[in-house]
């Protein structure tokens, strides 16, 4: 009773919760329906469906171990807010794929990892710097029950949208990344221990 309110007073958590809530969505999003869309609306074959995570993987990896550290130096929000260009854009890419197009399936996943290899670290680096350190546990626990409970009827929403056109949750996903750079653009550089 007494952790609620003070979470839903600090603008700087509310935000990165806000954040954190749309890369949810469109991580649920894009978990469920890429396999779908690529086979049932771009005709590619189901035995790609294995190499698309292979891919994923290898580019965040290399991503994580030769990019991240070079960007130590680099603001806090730039590398965010450049990771959700590259979001918009992959998702932008997905849509306008012509049919069979597997080289361009392969160019979307390279964009997509590469995004998340820049947003994954500092969406959580966001919550953390924002949570005062006694209640971290606590907060955390809150955020996470939170996002999972805001996050749910998104995927009925997906599903719906899924079944009149199968570009639509992707379209859906292209509007939440856009409002994920608003609010991106509406945080202040984090400081540890800060409350706002």
């Amino acid at each position: 009773r007494q952790l609620i309110p003070r979470v839903l007073k600090n603008r700087g958590i509310m935000k990165a919760v806000a954040v954190s809530v749309i890369l949810y969505i469109t991580n649920m999003i894009s978990t469920n329906f890429f396999s779908l869309y690529v086979t049932q609306r771009l005709g590619i074959s189901d035995q790609y469906l294995a190499v698309f995570p292979i891919l994923n993987a290898a580019v965040m990896l290399v991503f994580m171990v030769g990019i991240q550290p070079r960007m130590n130096s680099v603001k806090f929000r730039l590398p965010l807010w450049c990771g959700l260009i590259l979001y918009a854009c992959a998702v932008t890419l997905l849509i306008l794929i012509p049919a069979g197009s597997l080289g361009l399936v392969i160019l979307y996943v390279f964009v997509w990892a590469a995004g998340g290899a820049l947003v994954a670290p500092r969406k959580d680096a966001l919550i953390q710097l924002n949570i005062n350190p006694q209640e971290r546990a606590r907060i955390n626990a809150l955020i996470m029950a939170s996002t999972i409970a805001f996050s749910s009827p998104f995927g009925y929403l997906a599903g719906w949208l899924s079944s009149l056109d199968r570009r639509l949750p992707f379209v859906f996903m292209l509007a939440l990344f856009l409002a994920a750079m608003v609010i991106v653009g509406r945080i202040q550089e984090p400081k540890l221990g800060r409350e706002e």
